[in-house]
């Protein structure tokens, strides 16, 4: 049995009481405390480019610089565990650590714990961050809502039931090639500038608010990962939005088709462009396919051969759109190339789309930790399941990948049948979302949660949400958002 590393950030007359805990979870866990920070953060970095996986432990987590720590620390890539000991059950403050990256809230023996109406010492509320949860199924608690733990740490002897304990993390993947050092190869390009971007200050102002990023990725194929992806930029549209889809599967992809276009524009477009270093209106309307109001697509490539040629193109291609549209949708492939990697480096969102293929639940774990060593935390990816009410797809298989994901925020997706396939064949996936169908329903619920979490100005809001003239202020591209397909240019 494999043995599974932890750090512990604590005083010495608190180690005996973490190392329970830990060795409640997996009897195999070795505890390392530490009393640095700066040292704490070096080899959680150092472990996590050896191994890839690790955890952490503070205690007393109650000072002003555990925050900024935890975010550091989730930004690592490499924790799949960040659990914080609390003496003060401040709501403000356990939400700040949850929000910075902390999976788990344990009060110590000191702390006024609410006792629930059940005899355990579980407490549980409902995250200040929005619950992603469905309609269209009958039964919406049965799977949906974000929730945040904070219950009563274990005496050191006590011991925690079975049904409890968690599995020890995956072990890494081996077949991956990671870079030596933040500089080394594409993917520490890609890492590098997700630092640069997560220490980067808060923008303050709203005419200069950057687009969201929101990014969905599957861990094997026939997940329904397009299909959702392309509903939900095709709401995103009809509420409004300058809504900017990306279609990283260079070589194959077919987000153009569902949405009704028959010209799929060229992405390959960009490589020539980006190698001047700079893209200009022109290279980047050229690339697009206009394919209702308010939404242009950009991708696949015309020569799939030349999909290695254009991460550059793809990076600068989502930094001039972060300033022009009010949303980027990304769809990628299960190959990584390094232009998904460079796209899931600097989301917003990482939808983790999952299916009730045979193997879909350790695919998805599998690409879960790949998404971490990317520089995303945990608190930026939210679990969705595709096609529940499908045969085999019902709650008892939801609640199995729920566990597996051990995502905080989730979502499930009604299934369609064999009518949105149909549809969606022809091209004619925005006509079926209008329908009142189980599917269309989570669809527009998820995508209703999706924007208002990430503040997207949608119908209704727009005058509360951005002040009049902030877009006025600034120049604006003349892409072909109010444009349909076959439109002359």
């Amino acid at each position: 049995m494999s043995t599974t590393l932890w750090f512990a950030r604590c005083a010495q007359e608190h180690y005996a009481s973490l190392q329970a805990e830990v060795e409640s979870r997996d009897a195999q866990a070795r505890l390392l405390r530490l009393c640095n920070d700066d040292v704490l953060i070096h080899m959680v970095g150092e472990l996590a480019r050896a191994t890839g996986t690790c955890n952490a432990c503070l205690y007393e987590a109650t000072d002003e610089n555990v925050e900024p720590l935890v975010a550091q620390l989730a930004r690592a890539g490499a924790l799949v565990q960040i659990i914080c000991f609390v003496s003060n059950l401040d709501p403000e403050h356990i939400a700040r650590l949850f929000q910075s990256g902390a999976t788990e809230v344990i009060a110590t023996s000191g702390a006024e714990v609410p006792q629930p109406r059940s005899q355990g010492r579980r407490v549980e509320r409902t995250s200040p961050v929005d619950a992603m949860q469905c309609s269209g199924v009958d039964d919406d608690s049965a799977y949906g809502g974000q929730r945040c733990d904070v219950r009563a740490a274990p005496a050191p002897q006590s011991t925690v039931p079975a049904s409890m304990t968690r599995e020890p993390p995956a072990a890494p993947l081996d077949d991956l090639d990671e870079p030596e050092a933040a500089g080394g190869g594409a993917y520490g390009r890609v890492l590098e500038r997700a630092a640069r971007s997560a220490g980067a200050p808060p923008v303050s102002s709203p005419a200069q608010k950057l687009a969201p990023v929101v990014v969905a990725v599957a861990g094997s194929g026939g997940s329904g990962k397009t299909t959702l992806l392309a509903a939900l930029a095709a709401f995103a549209a009809r509420a409004g939005l300058r809504t900017a889809l990306l279609d990283l599967d260079l070589m194959f992809g077919d987000a153009c088709s569902l949405l009704g276009s028959e010209e799929p524009g060229d992405i390959g477009l960009l490589v020539e462009p980006a190698q001047r270093g700079v893209l200009r209106e022109e290279d980047v309307v050229r690339a697009s396919a206009r394919v209702a109001p308010g939404l242009t697509v950009w991708g696949p490539m015309a020569v799939p051969e030349r999909a290695e040629l254009v991460t550059p193109g793809v990076e600068r291609l989502i930094d001039v759109l972060q300033r022009e549209s009010d949303i980027i949708f990304v769809d990628t492939s299960t190959h990584w190339s390094d232009a998904v990697a460079a796209a899931v480096a600097t989301c917003d969102r990482c939808l983790v789309v999952g299916s009730h293929a045979a193997s879909s639940i350790p695919s998805t774990k599998r690409v879960i930790e790949l998404v971490q060593r990317m520089g995303v935390a945990r608190t930026r990816m939210v679990g969705v399941l595709n096609r529940f009410g499908d045969e085999g797809c019902g709650e008892e298989y939801a609640l199995r990948f729920e566990m597996s994901c051990a995502l905080s925020a989730k979502a499930c997706i009604a299934d369609g049948g064999r009518e949105i396939n149909d549809l969606a064949s022809f091209g004619q996936l925005p006509q079926a979302l209008e329908r009142q169908t189980p599917f269309a329903r989570s669809v527009d619920d998820f995508a209703m949660q999706l924007l208002k979490e990430l503040g997207c100005p949608v119908v209704g809001e727009r005058a509360s949400s951005q002040p009049a003239g902030a877009a006025a202020s600034r120049r604006r591209l003349r892409l072909p958002w109010n444009k349909r397909a076959g439109d002359a240019a």
